[in-house]
């Protein structure tokens, strides 16, 4: 499928959104006031590529077109069903380590790390709700 300007632009500036993202996580790490400014620069150019990217998307009928049949694709919803599956499943024991590493370094309070154990026990419970409901279905 040939790329339009407009297209490449799009991506160009995702990388560009993703990279600033990163670097501004990682300053923020090393107490470098400098990552507020990288917040707000990444938000508003995700902000607009999301805007540009919505417009490329609407200005390619073939795009549009393909969107259709991957909707329809039972193959396509297999790997989409598979891959959150397996992100859930690395993700599950990632984040309590994390939560507790940051409660050990002293990096949040007491409150905090209850909050966010309550948080990485949500999607656990979300998923037993809906094993329960889809096993009395099938």
């Amino acid at each position: 499928m040939k790329q339009t300007k407009f297209v490449k632009i799009v991506k160009f500036l995702w990388i560009v959104t993703f990279i600033l993202f990163v670097i501004a996580i990682t300053t923020q790490i090393f107490n470098i006031q400098l990552y507020s400014m990288l917040y707000i620069a990444s938000l508003s150019i995700f902000v607009i590529t999301w805007i540009l990217s919505i417009i490329a998307a609407n200005k390619d009928k073939e795009h549009l077109k393909n969107i259709e049949l991957a909707k329809n694709d039972e193959r396509l919803k297999s790997i989409t069903t598979l891959s959150k599956a397996k992100a859930f499943d690395i993700l599950t024991p990632i984040f309590p380590m994390v939560i507790v590493s940051a409660f050990l370094l002293k990096i949040i309070d007491t409150n905090s790390c209850i909050v966010f154990g309550i948080l990485c026990m949500l999607p656990i419970v979300l998923q037993l709700g809906y094993f329960l409901k889809f096993s009395k279905k099938m």
